[in-house]
C-alpha cells in the first residue's frame, strides 16, 4: 500500500446545457490535483478517481477513469463526463477521494474534498428566449436583473471567468486537516497540504494506536512544502496520525 497522497486544492461543480433541446444539464466538477511521493513523471496518465463516504469504506460510491496531463506533480481533472456524478457533490455531503494512477494500487490515505466555488455553465444561454416561456430549468434573470449584469467579488471574494464558466470563490480561515494510515513497512511520511506552509505553522497531530504507545516527530518542509511524520515503529493499517494545521 503505498504511503503516498493526493491533496485537492478545490473543485468547482459546473451545470452545462447540452443542446437547445434537452432540459436536463450535465454536472461536471474540476478538480485541482497535487501527487505527493512517489511523483508520477510529467506527462499523460490513466487516473482511476473514486468516492466514499469514509476514509475506509471498501465499496466507492462512483468511479470514473479521466486521462489527464500531469507536470511537476499537478494536474486538472474533469469528472463528471462519462459517468454522472452522484447529488451528493451539490447537496454538500462528506466525500472522501482515492485515486489509482495508471493502474496502480489505490493511493492512501484518502483525502477529504472540500468546496471553494460552485459555477454554472451557460454556453448556451441565448437559446432561452427561443423557447416556450412555460420552459423550465433555465436562468433568465438574476435577483430580478436581467439583460448584461456583472458580477462583483467585494471584500475578498474573487470572481474569474473561465471560458463560458464564471467562478466564485472567498478565501477560508478553517483549519486544514487530514489522516495518514499506516502500511506495515514505513515509519516516515510525507503530506503536502493545500496551503503554503510556514516554518511556525501551527500544526497539531495524534497518533493513535490500540496495541501501545508510538512516538511520533514532526518536521515542517517549507522548501518541498510537506509535512514530515516520523514514527518510533512502522505504523501498522490499523494504527494512523490525525493532523491539523490551525488558521
Amino acid at each position: 500500500m503505498s504511503s503516498s497522497c493526493i491533496l485537492l486544492v478545490a473543485f468547482a461543480a459546473a451545470t452545462v446545457w447540452q443542446c437547445p433541446g434537452i432540459a436536463q444539464p450535465l454536472r461536471q466538477v474540476s478538480i485541482a490535483a497535487v501527487f505527493g511521493s512517489p511523483l508520477p513523471d510529467d506527462g499523460s496518465h490513466r487516473i482511476s478517481v473514486r468516492w466514499y463516504n469514509d476514509p475506509f469504506q471498501s465499496t466507492p460510491l462512483w468511479q470514473e477513469d479521466v486521462d489527464a496531463d500531469i507536470v511537476g506533480g499537478r494536474c486538472e481533472l474533469v469528472l463528471g463526463g462519462t459517468v454522472p456524478l452522484p447529488d451528493t457533490v451539490l447537496r454538500g455531503n462528506r466525500i472522501f477521494v482515492g485515486y489509482a494512477v495508471d493502474g496502480e494500487a489505490e493511493r492512501r490515505p484518502r483525502i477529504e474534498l472540500y468546496a471553494t466555488g460552485v459555477s454554472l455553465h451557460a454556453g448556451y444561454a441565448d437559446m432561452a428566449a427561443r423557447l416556450d416561456p412555460r420552459a423550465t430549468g433555465l436562468v433568465t434573470s438574476l435577483n430580478e436583473l436581467s439583460g448584461p449584469v456583472s458580477l462583483v467579488g467585494t471584500d475578498g471574494v474573487s470572481v474569474v471567468r473561465k471560458g463560458s464558466t464564471l467562478v466564485v470563490s472567498a478565501p477560508t480561515s478553517s483549519a486544514e486537516k487530514g489522516r495518514v494510515i499506516g502500511n506495515g513497512v514505513a515509519s516516515e511520511y510525507r503530506v503536502r497540504p493545500a496551503r503554503k506552509l510556514l516554518s511556525d505553522a501551527r500544526v497539531t497531530f495524534h497518533t493513535i494506536s490500540p496495541t501501545t504507545t508510538l512516538l511520533t516527530q514532526l518536521i515542517i518542509d517549507t522548501t518541498l512544502n510537506e509535512l514530515v511524520f516520523r514514527v518510533s515503529a512502522p505504523l501498522l493499517p490499523e494504527e494512523c496520525i490525525d493532523w491539523s494545521i490551525d488558521p
